[in-house]
């Protein structure tokens, strides 16, 4: 048995979310029919993860957006498309039901901070948090970057950064938040100081001072680089346990 669950991230409700997804079920759908041999089709489950701050407020089934009156909706109902959505509504979940969730480290952590960007968190369960911070640290590093990076767009994400670096978490966790809080701040103030004028390097006395005497081919290598580059190797650094490994 075969089951999609497709989901759909909102920030904000939206009053025709049931026929996009009615839309996106119908290409799924294709697309299994013209790939599987088989004749029967996989159930398509549509869930949409909401974190607007006022809940979600649009309507949750297709059916909702017809224009008929409840006659004609008694008649014509059971020879039309229709299903509703399972909405996520994060802001109406408490966050002790989150902690309660079933799931991988990085999944609760994740619709915390989805959630907390947007009403805040309750201080007394920043413990409980960090603890899943580190949890979910020993499996996918790089998807705790993308939770940094998501709080570092957020104009309240500062809050929760400061909450975390406070928070009792592990030594290796603490270098890290405390390092993206860092480069958080060298962002923020570059941008303010220094828009108007672009881009620019530090001169090569200053980007070399890292290397080691003699690894002349890394400095060129450092000085030569775009800053697509630059901006990749600089997210490496949270987590990468050489050099190699921030240059790979």
């Amino acid at each position: 048995m075969l089951v999609y669950v497709l989901v759909e991230h909102q920030s904000r409700p939206d009053a025709y979310m049931p026929l996009r997804m009615y839309r996106c079920v119908g290409r799924v759908l294709d697309a299994q029919a013209r790939q599987q041999r088989r004749k029967r089709l996989p159930v398509v489950v549509p869930v949409v993860l909401h974190h607007g701050a006022g809940g979600w407020t649009a309507p949750r089934r297709l059916s909702d957006l017809f224009d008929w009156d409840q006659e004609t909706r008694a008649l014509l109902a059971p020879y039309v498309p229709d299903f509703e959505l399972l909405i996520d509504d994060l802001v109406r979940v408490p966050e002790l039901e989150l902690l309660a969730r079933e799931g991988a480290p990085i999944g609760r952590l994740t619709v915390w901070v989805l959630r907390a960007v947007r009403v805040g968190f309750d201080p007394a369960l920043i413990g409980c948090w960090a603890q899943e911070l580190d949890r979910a640290a020993e499996g996918d590093r790089g998807a705790i970057l993308h939770i940094l990076q998501c709080l570092g767009s957020a104009d309240e994400g500062e809050a929760v950064i400061d909450a975390l670096r406070q928070a009792p978490l592990s030594e290796r966790m603490q270098e890290v938040v405390m390092g993206y809080h860092k480069k958080w701040l060298g962002l923020e103030e570059g941008m303010q100081q220094g828009n108007a004028a672009g881009p620019r390097r530090d001169p090569p006395e200053a980007a070399a001072a890292p290397f080691p005497p003699g690894a002349k081919a890394i400095e060129r290598r450092v000085l030569a680089a775009s800053l697509e580059d630059l901006d990749r190797w600089t997210e490496r650094v949270l987590f990468a346990d050489s050099l190699d490994d921030v240059l790979r």
